[in-house]
C-alpha cells in the first residue's frame, strides 16, 4: 500500500567521536542542502554525550526518513578512499555515527475537507419557491400519515402541529380496489440510503418532522458502510385510491366561518392551519430487514457477488438459499429485523415458529391472510381551494424550509449511521443520538421561526454525524489491518530482508485529522567478530500498531537474518498489538545494523476491541 508523503518528527543521531560532530557541525548548512527531499530542519540540540536530536518535516514518508539522513550525511562527508576500497571506506562510514527516528508522525497530504452536503430533495414545491415568500400548493398528496391525523382535520405547514377541524359535518367516499407489490432492494452505497429516506421519511415544507415509529420505523435499523449492507424485502398492500372528503357543499363551520367573512386571516390560521386533512391511503406492510456487517471489504465484496447483482428475492425459498449460501460461506454477521403494519394484534392463527429468517415465508403467508391496511398516506388540500380568498403565501424564504429538511434528515441519516457501528464501538454514542433526536423531534414546532435553534441543531447534528462516521472509519481501517494479520512470517520463521507489514494508508486522513498515525523505532549495530552477534529488539511504542518494519540498514545481503519472537501478551502478531519483539543474528564472523521501524496509533483513539464477525441472527419485530 502506498505512503503518505509528508511526515514530522525528531531524528536522534549518536556520533562516536566527538570530532565526528565537530564536522557536522561545521557543515550542518551543507547537510540540510544536501537532502534530496524538500522539507525543513532545526539545529541540533544536544541532549547527551555525542548525542544530538533534530527536528524535522519532511516530503517523504516515515519510513525513508533514516535513509534521507544517512544520504544527506553520506554526501556531506564523502569518504576520502581512493577507487578501489569504497566497499571498504563506506563500511567504515556507516559505524561513524548511528541513528533513530524517535517519534515520527504522518501529515495528511490534503487538508480536511467537508462531506458532500446531504438532504432531502423534495422538502419545497421547487415552482411554488419564489424570494423571501413561499406559495404553498394547493394538493399535496403522498404525506406521511401521522398519530392522531383524522379526516377534516388542520394541519399548520410551518409548526407541523395539528389544528383544529375547520369544516363542518362532511361525507366521505371510500377507496375500493386494492393491489400489492413485492419489492426487493440492495442498500449498499450512500445514493441508496439517501433515496431510502427520502422516500420513507419526507412530508413538505415542516409537515412531518422525525418520525420514529410506523412504516418508517424500519429506517434504524438499516446498515451501511464499507462493511456493511442491507437488503429490504417488501410486501405491500394499497387501496389505489384515497379515502377522501365530498368536496361538493364543502362548507366551514360558524366560528371559521365568522373570522373568514371579517377578513381575519391571521387568526383562521392560527386556529386551523394551513391544510385540511383531505384524503388518506390505507396501506398495509410487510417490511424484513437483513443487514449483513462483515469483517473487511474483501469479504463483504464476496457476500455481494455471491448474492449478485440484483438483491434476492427474500420471500422465495431460491432467494432465501442464496442469501443463505453467500453469508454462511463467508465471515460475516447477520441480523434480522420485521416491520409488519397493518397487521391486528389479535390477528387469529398466528404461526408457533419464533420469527427468523428461516420462518419469513411463514409469516408472510399470515400477514397476506390477515393485514387490515390502515391510514398511511394524507392527502392535505389548501384551504383556498374552499374559499380563494384565503392567502396561500407565507413570510418565510424558501431556504428556511430547505434547511430543516436538510436537519431532519440528517437527524435520520444520524441514526443509520449509529447503527452502522459494532455494538462494541457505539459506547455513549446511543445516549448521545438519542437526546440529540429527542431535541430535534421537540422543536419541531418551533424550529421554522426560530434561526438560531436551527442553526445550532444543524451544527450539533452535523458534528456529530462527522464524528460518528470518523469513528466507522477507524474501525474500518483497524479491521483491515486485522485481516492483514496474517501476511506477518510466523514465531520463529527466519528471514533475511527488510520486510513490511501492515498499512498506515488510513483513506479518511483528511476529514478525520485527530486520528494520527505516529512513528518510533530502535537501531541497533554491531561490529563483526568472531561467531554470531544477537539481538533482541522489544519496542513499546504507547499504542496499538498498525504497521511495523525490520529494516535491514546494509543493502549488500550482509546483514544477516531475522525472526519474530512470541510476543508479550502470548499473542502471534505484531499488528493490533502493543509491542513488537523481534530477533536479529548476524552472519558468522559478521556484524550487523538492523532497525525496527513502528507505526502506531494511540489507544484512545480506537474505542472499541478488535473484533472478527461471526454469524449470528438477531431478531425484532414491530
Amino acid at each position: 500500500m502506498p505512503f503518505p508523503t509528508k511526515s514530522e518528527g525528531k531524528f536522534e543521531l549518536q556520533f562516536k567521536t566527538e570530532k565526528s560532530f565537530a564536522v557536522f557541525g561545521k557543515q550542518y548548512a551543507r547537510c540540510y542542502a544536501n537532502l534530496d527531499v524538500k522539507g525543513n530542519l532545526t539545529a541540533p540540540d544536544p541532549t547527551g554525550q555525542l548525542t544530538y536530536t533534530v527536528g524535522f518535516k519532511l516530503e517523504c514518508g516515515c519510513q525513508s526518513v533514516l535513509g534521507e539522513f544517512k544520504k544527506a550525511y553520506d554526501k556531506t562527508f564523502p569518504s576520502p578512499a581512493a577507487d578501489g576500497a569504497t566497499q571498504q571506506a563506506e563500511q567504515v562510514q556507516d559505524h561513524d555515527w548511528t541513528g533513530q527516528v524517535l517519534v515520527c508522525l504522518v501529515v495528511p497530504s490534503t487538508s480536511a475537507t467537508p462531506r458532500p452536503a446531504r438532504g432531502f430533495t423534495h422538502r419545497i414545491p421547487q415552482a411554488q419557491a419564489t424570494g423571501g415568500t413561499t406559495t404553498l400548493v394547493s394538493d399535496l398528496a403522498g404525506q406521511p400519515w401521522l398519530e392522531g391525523y383524522a379526516l377534516g382535520k388542520g394541519v399548520n405547514a410551518v409548526t407541523g402541529s395539528l389544528s383544529a377541524q375547520a369544516l363542518a359535518p362532511f361525507t366521505t367516499t371510500a377507496a375500493v380496489s386494492t393491489n400489492s407489490t413485492t419489492t426487493y432492494t440492495n442498500i449498499s452505497s450512500t445514493s441508496s440510503v439517501d433515496q431510502l429516506i427520502d422516500v420513507s421519511a419526507s412530508g413538505s415544507y415542516n409537515m412531518d418532522g422525525v418520525t420514529l415509529s410506523g412504516s418508517a420505523s424500519y429506517l434504524n435499523q438499516i446498515k451501511q458502510s464499507e462493511l456493511d449492507m442491507t437488503i429490504l424485502a417488501s410486501y405491500q398492500v394499497e387501496y389505489t385510491d384515497y379515502d377522501t372528503i365530498n368536496t361538493t357543499g364543502l362548507q366551514f363551520t360558524a366560528p371559521a366561518q365568522q373570522l373568514l367573512s371579517q377578513g381575519n386571516y391571521a387568526q383562521f390560521r392560527s386556529l386551523y392551519g394551513d391544510y385540511y386533512l383531505a384524503g388518506s391511503k390505507r396501506q398495509a406492510s410487510f417490511q424484513a430487514v437483513y443487514t449483513i456487517s462483515a469483517d473487511s471489504e474483501e469479504t463483504l465484496t464476496k457476500v455481494q457477488t455471491a448474492l449478485g447483482a440484483s438483491a434476492p428475492e427474500m420471500f422465495t425459498a431460491e432467494g432465501q438459499a442464496t442469501f443463505n449460501s453467500a453469508t454462511s460461506s463467508n465471515n460475516v454477521s447477520v441480523n434480522f429485523y420485521l416491520n409488519m403494519q397493518g397487521m391486528p394484534a389479535n390477528a387469529p392463527n398466528r404461526p408457533s415458529d419464533p420469527i427468523g429468517i428461516d420462518t419469513v415465508q411463514e409469516y408472510l403467508a399470515w400477514f397476506q391472510q390477515y393485514n387490515v391496511p390502515a391510514p398511511a398516506q394524507a392527502e392535505m388540500i389548501h384551504y383556498s381551494q374552499i374559499n380563494p380568498n384565503i392567502p396561500n403565501t407565507l413570510p418565510i424564504d424558501p431556504s428556511v424550509f430547505s434547511a430543516v429538511g436538510s436537519l431532519y434528515f440528517n437527524t435520520y441519516l444520524l441514526q443509520i449511521t449509529l447503527n452502522s457501528l459494532p455494538d462494541s464501538w457505539q459506547g455513549s454514542y446511543p445516549a448521545q443520538v438519542n437526546a440529540l433526536v429527542s431535541e430535534v423531534m421537540a422543536n419541531q414546532g418551533t424550529i421554522v421561526d426560530d434561526p438560531t435553534t436551527l442553526q445550532s441543531l444543524t451544527t450539533q447534528v452535523n458534528a456529530l454525524n462527522n464524528e460518528l462516521n470518523n469513528i466507522n472509519q477507524r474501525y474500518i481501517f483497524i479491521q483491515g489491518i486485522a485481516a492483514l494479520q496474517s501476511s506477518e512470517p510466523g514465531v520463529g520463521s527466519s528471514q533475511s530482508q527488510t520486510q513490511t507489514y501492515g498499512s498506515i494508508t488510513y483513506n479518511n486522513a483528511a476529514n478525520d485529522p485527530a486520528f494520527v498515525i505516529q512513528s518510533t523505532s530502535q537501531n541497533y549495530a554491531e561490529d563483526g567478530h568472531v561467531g554470531h552477534r544477537n539481538h533482541d529488539f522489544d519496542l513499546t511504542p504507547g499504542g496499538v500498531i498498525v504497521q511495523w518494519q525490520l529494516q535491514q540498514v546494509w543493502t549488500d545481503g550482509t546483514d544477516g537474518s531475522w525472526w519474530k519472537n512470541s510476543q508479550s501478551n502470548n499473542s502471534s502478531y505484531i499488528l493490533l498489538n502493543t509491542s513488537a519483539n523481534v530477533h536479529c543474528e548476524s552472519d558468522y564472523d559478521r556484524g550487523f545494523n538492523n532497525t525496527l521501524n513502528v507505526w502506531y496509533v494511540d489507544s484512545s483513539l480506537i474505542p472499541g476491541p478488535i473484533t472478527t464477525a461471526a454469524t449470528s441472527v438477531a431478531v425484532e419485530t414491530e
